[in-house]
């Protein structure tokens, strides 16, 4: 490697975080930029399934999710919102569970174990790439200089925007809560996740030890704010009249431990680098949260740049870096493309809410057999990085 080679990566989250320590642990050198003051996640849950844990292994990572890993789930129920009828129970064969998310970053940053490579208040607001390689510009009038970087910052990426330039993401119509407080209901089984489906609305509720992460959503106009009597009273209102355990979970839930936000999202694109610039995670395929894969892929995603890169002998070989980009590509698109695509579908059926089409929406959902859930299911996970 030549004098001051390295990958420079943007975004300290969890898709960051498990790019910096695959590629450490192969002896790449890195550098790591956050702009927020600190290594930070929200307090809230974050589904981890089968590839997704095939991207851990492959970072050597197995053992250290096993601290902080919920029960797996044998199955997920999709039910109505009226008396909780299930429509359809989807296997997941007791491999998939839930983390809480702050808990999985704090085990990335110990296994990176070195803090020294994580610039925090470091706000990337351009990248300019030479014959030499690439330079990241910060909020602050500081520069570096790295061989490749890698944009892991965001839903609102400032690195895609100048590696693609596709303007702002899509509103979806829909706004989302989410919780993770401590907590337990008797009717809900620890190794059973369920989403619930009413007018314009969902509900999902998945146990993690002893905790339940929730998270919820609505048709909502984008930037709306809480309402006078406050986020919690909201989501009562919302989800007055369904099952007991949703109204009891979100009781359960200290209000300053509710997160909002709008949902976002990007139609897939067939390519996500420039040069020596590439994108992960949620800057380059941000999905609706459905199938509950936005925090896998982004693990995915690392775990295949870092076996990429690291194959690459020398830092200053242009073309090898460029070569690793292009096979990154080719196994990542196809996958996320897929994935974001059925969520969006997902997402925009969630919004039915006439009484002929919330009948036609369980009328569909109860159609389908079990058998071919799982045909779907294992479809989308016998996927190998």
């Amino acid at each position: 490697m030549t004098d001051g080679s390295k990958v420079i990566i943007i975004g300290a989250g969890i898709g960051g975080l498990s790019l910096a320590v695959g590629l450490k642990r192969k002896g790449v050198p890195i550098s790591v930029h956050e702009r927020q003051p600190e290594v930070r996640e929200l307090g809230t849950g974050t589904g981890i399934q089968r590839v997704a844990q095939q991207g851990l292994e492959s970072l050597g990572l197995s053992e250290a999710l096993q601290e902080v890993a919920g029960q797996p789930f044998e199955a997920l129920l999709l039910k109505s919102h009226g008396k909780g009828r299930t429509m359809a129970r989807i296997p997941r064969r007791g491999e998939a569970f839930v983390v809480h998310r702050g808990e999985l970053l704090e085990v990335l940053k110990r296994e990176l174990d070195a803090p020294e490579l994580i610039r925090c208040g470091s706000e990337c607001v351009g990248v300019e790439q030479d014959g030499a390689g690439v330079t990241a510009r910060f909020a602050d009038g500081s520069t570096e200089h790295g061989s490749v970087l890698i944009g892991a910052d965001g839903v609102r990426s400032v690195v895609r925007s100048q590696v693609v330039g596709d303007g702002p993401p899509l509103y979806s119509g829909q706004t989302a809560w989410r919780g993770m407080p401590v907590y337990t209901h008797p009717t809900l089984p620890s190794n059973i996740s369920e989403q619930v489906w009413g007018p314009r609305a969902l509900f999902g509720l998945f146990p993690c030890n002893e905790r339940l992460f929730w998270w919820a959503s609505d048709v909502r106009p984008e930037g709306q704010t809480d309402p006078p009597g406050g986020r919690k009273q909201d989501l009562l209102s919302t989800f007055g009249g369904w099952p007991e355990s949703i109204a009891a979970v979100i009781e359960a839930t200290p209000e300053e431990q509710i997160y909002r936000g709008d949902l976002y999202h990007r139609l897939p694109i067939k390519r996500w680098s420039q040069g020596l610039v590439t994108v992960l995670g949620d800057a380059a395929h941000p999905t609706m949260p459905a199938f509950g894969q936005g925090a896998g892929m982004a693990i995915e995603d690392a775990a295949v740049l870092a076996r990429e890169l690291g194959a690459v002998a020398d830092l200053g070989n242009t073309a090898a870096l460029k070569a690793a980009f292009a096979s990154y590509e080719q196994r990542r698109i196809p996958r996320t493309s897929s994935i974001v695509n059925r969520a969006r579908r997902m997402a925009n059926i969630a919004k039915w809410h006439s009484a002929p089409a919330l009948a036609l929406r369980e009328t569909m959902i109860s159609a389908v057999p079990e058998s071919l859930w799982l045909r779907t299911y294992e479809h989308e996970h016998t996927y190998q990085l």
